[in-house]
């Protein structure tokens, strides 16, 4: 056993196989795969369910690595309650048992992967970010709303951009505290389209300045995962029981 780059990683006692999974374990060793057991090792007592249990839990550790939503979370979180439960059922089993002790070693696992699992959302470094421009109308004349609008719809018209617009299909001044524009698609920050749009707005106010930057700023965006709207990454709000940040929206009406 060594580590590398962080890892712990094992070496097979049949193949010598470098590998950094979680090993299936006989009396003699640390294995890679079931292939690499010692002859006779599945006939033991409880190694099958063993090597079944094992097996789900270095799939769901591969698998659920990422997750773009609480409701995929959520459907991996059930997935592994449901394994969980079925390593629990061993614990009514003599513990004297060699392959006995390994599920009940790979319940700690399993819970602890579960615990990960659950607090996916709870760590902000995790959310990916990209840019967008915040345009807030509030307080700001309709003539300079009217000529930043402009300003920016013709030139998404000009470059064939798509942009998504929060708070509306469409800027609107009249109807909207602000909007902000983004192609979250693209997850890019810095994003040149944005920081192209951002100067033609600067622009079509009439220059930067104190005043300008309360209506016009660059923003740094996630996706909020109860919601899955683009959302300012600062405004997120953590719900400590749920161990989760969701946008202000969602932790207004949702919780």
């Amino acid at each position: 056993m060594k580590r590398m780059g962080g890892f712990i990683m094992q070496i097979c006692s049949t193949c010598s196989t470098t590998f950094s999974e979680e090993p299936l374990r006989a009396d003699d060793g640390f294995f890679c795969s079931e292939v690499c057991l010692p002859e006779g090792a599945l006939d033991e007592l409880h190694a099958i369910s063993y090597v079944g249990i094992l097996e789900s839990y270095r799939d769901y550790v591969h698998r659920y690595g990422h997750f773009s939503s609480l409701s995929e979370r959520d459907e991996a979180l059930e997935e592994i309650a449901f394994l969980r439960d079925s390593a629990f059922v061993y614990f009514a089993e003599n513990p004297g048992h060699f392959y006995i002790r390994q599920i009940h070693y790979l319940h700690d696992r399993i819970y602890e992967l579960y615990d990960r699992v659950f607090s996916y959302f709870g760590d902000l470094s995790r959310y990916e970010v990209f840019q967008g421009l915040h345009l807030t109308w509030h307080n700001l004349p309709a003539d300079q709303c009217d000529r930043i609008i402009q300003a920016l719809n013709d030139w998404l018209t000009i470059e064939e951009r798509k942009p998504h617009i929060s708070y509306n299909d469409n800027l609107n001044s009249e109807t909207e505290y602000r909007n902000i524009i983004s192609f979250p698609d693209e997850l890019l920050y810095p994003n040149p389209f944005i920081e192209a749009l951002y100067e033609e707005a600067v622009t079509a106010y009439g220059g930067p300045g104190e005043e300008m930057e309360e209506h016009i700023s660059l923003e740094r965006m996630a996706i909020c995962p109860s919601c899955r709207y683009p959302e300012p990454l600062e405004e997120f709000t953590e719900i400590e029981e749920l161990k989760q940040f969701v946008c202000e929206g969602c932790s207004t009406y949702r919780w």
